[in-house]
C-alpha cells in the first residue's frame, strides 16, 4: 500500500486523476499507464484481463530488474571467458614463437629442425588464424550494434552520461562559487584553496580555479607556490589577465623586479586600465628607485580606482624618498 502511495503520477489527461491502472496488452494503443475516469470512459476495456494494479506493475517492474541483473551477470561470465582465452592464446603464441639464442641453444638438431617446420608454417597458420577470429569478432560486433540500437541503449546510455555531466557540472560550480567567496569576500586563504582543490577534481583546466588558488597562495606568502600555479592558469590561457597580476606580484615580492616589470606590461596590453596591475607596476619601479616613474603608475591607478588605498600610500611614499633625494 506504501508503494502505490508513492508512486503519485498524475494520468496524462487534464483533471483526471493520479494514474492507479496499467495495461499490459501487447497490441495496446492507448496510454498504457491511466486512471479510473479512463476505465470509466471505455479505454481497454476490449482487454480488461490484461489490467494490473500500481502494485503489481511495480512487482512487474522489479521483477524485469532482477532478470536483467541475471542477463548482465551471465554475458559478464561470457566476456571474462573470452578474455581469458585470449589471454591463452597471446600467451601461447608469445611461448611458441619466442625464439632467443639461449633457448635455441639447448635444442638438438631433430628439436631444431621441428621446430624451423613449424616457423616456416607461421604465415599460414597465424593467417588462417587470425581470419577466422576476426570473421568472428566482425560478426559479434555486428550482431551487438544491432542488439544495442535495437534495445535503444545508446539513448539510455547517452541520457545517462549528460545527466552525470550535468550533475558534475552543478558540483563544479556550487565549489568554485563557494571557493571563490572564501577567497573574494571573506579572506579565508587556506580554507579557500581546499574548496578550490575539490573543484579541480571535477575540472583541472578551469582557469578561473587556477587562478584563485595561485593568487590565495600568494596571500598566504607561499610566492613560489603560487608562481607555479599562476604558471598552470596561463598555459591553457596565456592572456589571462588576472593570473598574468597575480604571477608578476608574486615575482616582485620574490625581488625579481625586471621579470615581474614584463609579466606586468603583458598584462597592461591585454588591459591598459587594470588598476591592479598599473600599482603592481609602480610598485616593482618603486623598488628600482624609479620613483617618478612609479608615481604615474600609481596616478593612472587612482584615475580609475580613486579608492585604491594601497596605489595611495605607495604614491606618497614615492612622493617622500624623492623629497629626501632632492632636499
Amino acid at each position: 500500500m506504501n508503494q502505490i502511495k508513492e508512486l503519485q503520477i498524475k494520468c496524462s489527461i487534464e483533471e483526471h486523476d493520479d494514474v492507479e491502472l496499467a495495461c499490459f496488452n501487447q497490441q495496446c494503443k492507448a496510454n498504457r499507464v491511466y486512471c479510473h475516469q479512463c476505465l470509466r470512459n471505455g479505454d481497454h476495456i476490449a482487454h480488461i484481463k490484461d489490467q494490473k494494479n500500481i502494485k503489481e506493475l511495480i512487482e512487474f517492474f522489479n521483477k524485469v530488474e532482477q532478470e536483467n541483473e541475471d542477463l548482465i551477470q551471465k554475458l559478464s561470465l561470457m566476456l571474462g571467458e573470452i578474455i581469458e582465452l585470449f589471454t591463452q592464446l597471446n600467451q601461447g603464441l608469445e611461448q611458441k614463437y619466442k625464439f632467443s639464442k639461449k633457448r635455441l641453444q639447448k635444442l638438438n638438431a631433430k628439436q631444431l629442425n621441428q621446430v624451423l617446420d613449424q616457423v616456416l608454417k607461421y604465415d599460414e597458420i597465424t593467417k588462417g588464424l587470425f581470419e577466422d577470429i576476426q570473421k568472428s569478432s566482425d560478426d559479434m560486433i555486428i550482431q551487438l550494434k544491432g542488439n544495442i540500437k535495437d534495445l535503444k541503449l545508446e539513448e539510455a546510455n547517452s541520457h545517462q552520461q549528460n545527466k552525470q555531466e550535468q550533475e558534475k557540472l552543478e558540483k563544479f560550480q556550487q565549489l568554485y562559487q563557494k571557493g571563490y567567496k572564501l577567497y573574494y569576500d571573506d579572506n579565508k586563504y587556506e580554507e579557500a584553496i581546499e574548496v578550490i582543490d575539490a573543484a579541480l577534481l571535477i575540472d583541472p583546466n578551469h582557469v578561473d580555479s587556477l587562478f584563485i588558488k595561485a593568487d590565495s597562495l600568494k596571500m598566504l606568502q607561499d610566492y613560489r607556490e603560487a608562481i607555479i600555479w599562476a604558471e598552470k592558469a596561463l598555459s591553457i590561457n596565456s592572456n589571462h589577465l588576472n593570473s598574468l597580476s597575480s604571477k608578476g606580484d608574486s615575482l616582485r615580492i620574490l625581488g625579481k623586479y625586471n621579470e615581474a616589470l614584463m609579466i606586468l606590461d603583458k598584462a597592461l596590453n591585454i588591459n591598459s586600465n587594470h588598476d591592479i596591475s598599473l600599482a603592481r607596476k609602480g610598485a616593482c619601479l618603486q623598488s628600482l628607485s624609479k620613483y617618478q616613474q612609479a608615481i604615474i603608475c600609481y596616478i593612472k591607478a587612482l584615475q580609475i580606482n580613486p579608492d585604491y588605498q594601497w596605489a595611495k600610500n605607495k604614491q606618497a611614499e614615492c612622493k617622500k624618498q624623492l623629497y629626501l633625494k632632492y632636499k
